[in-house]
């Protein structure tokens, strides 16, 4: 019997759904968006050169979920991609793991699951591909004893094994706590849970880079300049200097806290924007890489959380010595 899966239909399919895939991430807010792809037979390899939405670079290997046929994603009680086609020897594991290093030693430094659901994206998942290995496995162990027989008494095969075509699942119906360990590993960005970007600048954004939206290159020599006029909150440089002083030179972010000697090394980050307080506890010293994480990632809310309580600690510091 032949595999339907390579109709000529979902060859179309397949190729309207990497389409997709650009717009989508460009939206979620990626830039200097490079895609190759390589055909192999009826196979695509669609690679993607990118900046994540921290500023990282990453090469991300696009695999695709199976494609709905006559139903919505939603109607599905799976969505799932297969992550090797051949059947090699060994064991599913090593297989993966074999996966997974060859991939890395390309420099595929990401995978992106996507489940489409006709003109849209339904899931996309972004995994690491170091944590490749591991979240299968743990998928495949979730899987275990799971259901036991059918009702003809047969055993069902391991989910994550899929007889000898390892897969990941991004939904399950029946057993989503399979699924839950892809969306729980630290090492898994949810794309479709960052909330789309427009163009825009902000005006109170004036102690960081401005940031790219673009994602051309083209350019020009000796380009002309341009006058315009900027709106902008004024900042008591007393401020600055107090927290400036506080830091003593090194990032007060504690999962950082990268030193340098030289004065101008870290920004002054105003963590509920300049425009609501310009007070020493409202405001934290950043390296640059850490000012643009709170601003931008895709996990800023969580990490302004953190430095506001640490820069409250300021505010009874400062009321301390002003009673002393």
């Amino acid at each position: 019997m032949s595999d339907t899966f390579r109709t000529a239909e979902s060859l179309v399919a397949e190729t309207s759904t990497r389409a997709l895939i650009l717009p989508f991430l460009k939206r979620k807010g990626f830039t200097q968006l490079r895609e190759t792809r390589k055909t192999t037979g009826t196979a695509i390899r669609q690679t993607i050169n990118a900046n994540l939405p921290n500023g990282t670079n990453a090469v991300i290997r696009v695999k695709l979920c199976w494609r709905p046929k006559d139903k919505t994603a939603s109607e599905m009680p799976y969505w799932a991609a297969q992550l090797i086609a051949k059947v090699l020897p060994g064991t599913s594991e090593d297989r993966v793991a074999d996966f997974a290093d060859r991939a890395a030693k390309e420099g595929t430094t990401h995978f992106l699951f996507i489940q489409p659901d006709g003109d849209d994206l339904a899931s996309a998942a972004l995994v690491e591909t170091k944590a490749l290995r591991k979240i299968w496995t743990r998928q495949r162990d979730k899987s275990v004893g799971l259901v036991t027989v059918t009702k003809s008494k047969k055993p069902i095969m391991n989910l994550a094994e899929n007889g000898h075509s390892p897969t990941l699942y991004l939904k399950h119906e029946s057993y989503p706590q399979v699924a839950e360990v892809l969306w729980h590993s630290r090492d898994v960005m949810n794309l479709c849970s960052i909330p789309e970007r427009e163009a825009t600048v902000d005006d109170t954004f004036q102690d960081t880079t401005i940031p790219d939206y673009g994602d051309e290159d083209i350019g020009s020599d000796q380009p002309k300049r341009s006058k315009g006029k900027m709106s902008y909150v004024k900042r008591d440089p007393r401020v600055r200097r107090a927290v400036i002083s506080r830091a003593n030179g090194r990032c007060e972010r504690p999962a950082c806290g990268l030193y340098r000697p030289y004065s101008g090394f870290l920004d002054v980050h105003h963590i509920l924007g300049a425009g609501l307080s310009d007070r020493i506890w409202n405001c934290v010293a950043l390296c640059p890489n850490c000012h643009r994480d709170a601003h931008i990632a895709p996990t800023s809310d969580a990490l302004n959380a953190e430095l506001l309580e640490l820069a409250a600690q300021s505010k009874w510091s400062h009321r301390s010595d002003a009673a002393t």
